[in-house]
């Protein structure tokens, strides 16, 4: 069922496009729900039904002491409260294909992240990958390109979501040996869903009590479908195949963010912006064939 080329790209795509969805449906949320409740209930709801689905046989003996606890809940700070946090409020001002391409730059910041704080070596090819990156982020960025699908404030947040996203990285491969991957994966969601709706609480009260059933829907494929179906799928396909390899097509998750917004949503962008995510992932593209050999 996963062995094989045609298989290897039919999953890996499938978990991507999922993946791309989660700027299409929680657009189409963010019409319903308030960002900081979307995001929280979202997530809430994910952990619940990753618990028991997943189970916790890897961890179930180890002491969890305030030792154990605080990365997680640090880890669910920046992965789950800061880097979706960020981005669905990006998204009630620029268009979810800007939003994806602004915050799949992470890598180049995790590139930066990791030689500050892991002593990892930056070499003459990520260096060229950063300045493909930077050139690109800059090219998606540059005022002229405006329009209702692009705004400064949105622009920043999906910018600080990629700058959590970086951190979360970097924090989750320090921590992650000393810990079973689904009880840090559920316990981080659990954490940053907990923090979101406590902020949510004070800034949105009103809305949470009025969630339609449309709203609902919005939440429930977001929590299934792009958070917990394409996290299962690549768990299986890490069994049978390299990180590497798997790596390579995440870079289609911006590309299939845009190709969708432009088609569902009629969301255009100008030739600038598609040369900088042309740079993007050709700076990716560097970053992971050195580290892929």
């Amino acid at each position: 069922m996963w062995k094989g080329n045609a298989r290897l790209f039919f999953w890996s795509l499938l978990a991507c496009f999922l993946w791309a969805t989660n700027y299409i449906v929680t657009r189409w949320g963010l019409a319903e729900v308030p960002p900081l409740t979307l995001t929280g209930v979202r997530y809430l709801l994910a952990s619940l039904i990753l618990i028991p689905f997943m189970g916790l046989r890897g961890d179930r003996q180890k002491n969890y002491g305030p030792g154990r606890i605080w990365p997680i809940l640090v880890y669910g700070l920046f992965a789950t409260a800061g880097a979706f946090g960020f981005l669905t409020v990006s998204m009630t001002v620029i268009g979810s294909g800007r939003a994806s391409i602004i915050t799949n730059t992470h890598p180049f910041y995790t590139l930066i992240v990791a030689r500050l704080f892991l002593q990892e070596e930056i070499t003459g090819r990520k260096i060229l990958s950063l300045c493909l990156g930077f050139m690109g982020i800059f090219l998606v960025l540059s005022p002229e390109l405006g329009g209702r699908h692009s705004h400064p404030l949105g622009n920043l947040f999906a910018l600080f979501a990629a700058l959590c996203f970086s951190a979360a990285n970097s924090f989750g491969q320090k921590i992650s040996p000393g810990y079973d991957t689904r009880v840090l994966t559920a316990g981080q969601m659990l954490a940053g869903a907990l923090l979101l709706l406590g902020i949510s609480t004070v800034l949105e009260v009103r809305e949470i009590l009025q969630i339609s059933l449309y709203g609902w829907m919005a939440i429930s494929y977001l929590a299934v479908f792009s958070s917990l179906l394409p996290f299962l799928i690549w768990i299986h396909l890490l069994k049978f195949y390299e990180a590497s390899t798997l790596s390579l097509f995440v870079f289609s998750i911006p590309l299939l963010a845009s190709l969708l917004s432009f088609l569902i949503f009629r969301e255009r962008f100008s030739l600038s912006t598609l040369c900088g995510l042309a740079l993007i992932t050709c700076g990716l593209l560097l970053i992971r064939e050195k580290n892929g050999r």
